[in-house]
């Protein structure tokens, strides 16, 4: 009885043997891989690869990885709703006629939120996606600050516009 245990108990290094495959990749070497260096280039103009599917870590590839989820990451697979209501909440925001201020409280709620529900639904990868994404238009300088929010809510569409369909949605 004791063995039993023994053999049906996590091992040192996380996970369990419940068809998993090795330890997950950690928060930072997944915000790594997926991690961008701001908005905008050099000119001041969005980088093109946060709005199309060109050039590497792309947001076609992001919205791919988002989609299929990653084992390895210890993500569960994004739903183009869950990923809709966000999009549709960054939207309202951004769109609201209040002070710069208050907006900034708008959004950092709203990364607060997707903290929780990366966690509960074991989304990492989209949790990490909106803090970094958020922080960058948090942090702008007040001149940038409305340039930042069409910047992120560009991406973010781009996001969208490139999450494959999954078999149910194609059916109906």
């Amino acid at each position: 009885m004791s063995k039993q245990y023994q053999v049906n108990r996590p091992q040192s290094g996380g996970g369990s043997l419940k068809g998993k495959e090795g330890p997950k990749i950690s928060d930072e070497d997944l915000f790594k891989q997926y991690s961008i260096e701001g908005f905008f280039d050099s000119r001041n103009v969005i980088r093109t690869e946060l709005i199309c599917d060109m050039g590497d870590n792309n947001v076609k590839d992001l919205a791919v990885r988002l989609a299929n989820g990653d084992v390895a990451a210890g993500d569960k697979k994004l739903k183009v709703n869950q990923l809709r209501k966000f999009y549709d909440s960054y939207v309202r925001i951004i769109r609201a006629d209040i002070p710069e201020d208050q907006m900034k409280v708008q959004l950092l709620m709203f990364s607060a939120n997707a903290q929780y529900s990366g966690d509960r639904l074991k989304l990492r990868l989209f949790k990490l996606f909106i803090k970094q994404r958020v922080g960058f238009v948090i942090q702008s300088s007040d001149d940038l600050f409305k340039k930042a929010c069409d910047a992120f809510k560009l991406h973010f569409e781009a996001l969208v516009a490139y999450f494959p369909k999954n078999e149910k949605e194609e059916a109906e």
